[in-house]
């Protein structure tokens, strides 16, 4: 049983018990013929509960502010020291709780030369604490604390495989080992309580100086957490029956303008056309750790794959709409009719806001992450140089990588 002070009196406790269980099938009698192939072989399985209070103290309560600024004149002349409430509360807030399963196995076999693992998981999470932005007309301010309330916003499921194998042998002076890993992810929100829909994370979107128009992960029933929700678009205005098809929804298109998708059909464009359009969490990973070694040689390598997930192209919405990238010299124009890229109107205008898919792309890569190739001095020459080991390397990091993202990094993406 956990209390905290940061909840009011009615929601402090809560009550998170955990239990594990294990079977070493390999101390059983009827496995003992086979020891010399499976050396180790164990069953195991956990539930348990954990409850998470991430967020300010006191967001139960309101506070009072008595600031320079906020005096007031009583009477005719004399000013007073006056108070003002400075933040919103939810004295409502609880307990997130995270209930996880766990069911996984263990086995090794010819004396430990081949290890395998695998484990299944399921992590669901109940009334999760999510900051809400107060808007202006309802008295949220610009300070950061003013116009937020901690609210208990709904629910979230988190699943997958986890999978992990090895092999190692020696052969005269010769050593090496392969070892793999493979793991799935299904991350779904399940619930949100009475948002519209989806809720904007709490973040300063994809171009910080323009959050407004650039705000674009949400959390949304039946995606995942951070699901990328935007403005589907389809091509440019390049023709004239295409710009008085699209000035019946958008009166003031012009030529060269960006065509936004109406998807909900209702003759116009607005936050309602906003659709699920992917998320940047990878549904397969993939890692390959290689080891080599003869005599005083040895080789490492790693190689890592994310596979199944999108990068909004951060650094490229950027270079767009404050009219820097070298790709706008082919922009549309009357004398350049025949391109894809649509004209440059200025940070404002609509044409290269960063709510739009033209920033997004495929962010699955494979990478070769790290390299070292070193020698250790022979142990008698060290003993006799009164040392415990001398190796001499060299190594490198992230030397290959394949992808289609045309970003600097697809692994931190966004850039």
């Amino acid at each position: 049983r956990d209390g905290s002070s940061k909840f009011a009196k009615e929601n402090r406790w809560g009550m998170f018990p955990s239990a594990s269980v294990a079977w070493n099938v390999t101390d059983e009698p009827f496995l003992r013929s086979a020891h010399k192939v499976i050396n180790n072989f164990k069953i195991r399985a956990s539930y348990g509960t954990t409850g998470n209070q991430s967020f300010s103290p006191y967001t139960y309560t309101t506070s009072i502010s008595t600031a320079t600024g906020l005096g007031y004149v009583f009477g005719s002349s004399t000013s007073v020291p006056g108070a003002t409430q400075v933040s919103f509360a939810n004295p409502n807030v609880k307990w997130e709780t995270a209930k996880q399963f766990n069911l996984g196995t263990d086995m090794a076999f010819f004396s430990n030369k081949i290890t395998f693992s695998a484990e299944y998981y399921n992590t669901n999470k109940s009334d999760m604490l999510f900051p809400i932005e107060i808007p202006g007309s309802s008295g949220g301010t610009t300070n950061y604390n003013s116009k937020r309330v901690v609210l208990n916003v709904g629910d979230m499921t988190n699943s997958g495989i986890e999978l992990a194998a090895e092999y190692r042998t020696l052969i005269g002076n010769f050593s090496y080992g392969i070892k793999g890993t493979f793991s799935t992810n299904h991350n779904e929100i399940t619930r949100i309580n009475g948002q519209g829909g989806f809720i904007y994370t709490n973040d300063n979107g994809l171009i910080p100086e323009s959050k407004a128009t650039s705000q674009i992960t949400v959390l949304a029933e039946g995606h995942e957490a951070g699901a990328f929700y935007l403005y589907q678009t389809n091509g440019i205005v390049d023709t004239h029956k295409k710009l008085a098809d699209y000035q019946l929804i958008v009166p003031t298109a012009r030529m060269g303008d960006l065509i936004y998708k109406d998807t909900n059909k209702d003759g116009k464009i607005s936050n309602a056309d906003l659709v699920y359009s992917g998320s940047g969490i990878p549904k397969y990973e993939v890692g390959c750790n290689l080891n080599f070694a003869y005599k005083g040689f040895d080789l490492n390598m790693n190689i890592y794959s994310a596979l199944g997930h999108n990068i909004m192209n951060g650094s490229k919405a950027v270079s767009f709409q404050y009219g820097r990238n070298q790709d706008l010299v082919n922009s549309w124009t009357e004398a350049n009719p025949n391109t894809t890229i649509p004209v440059y109107r200025g940070i404002q205008h609509s044409n290269y806001l960063a709510y739009t898919d033209l920033w997004l792309e495929d962010g699955s890569y494979i990478r070769l992450k790290q390299v070292s190739l070193g020698y250790s001095l022979p142990q008698q020459v060290v003993t006799a140089l009164k040392l415990s080991q001398v190796r001499a390397y060299i190594s490198g990091q992230n030397l290959f990588t394949l992808t289609k993202y045309s970003g600097y990094d697809p692994e931190i993406g966004g850039d």
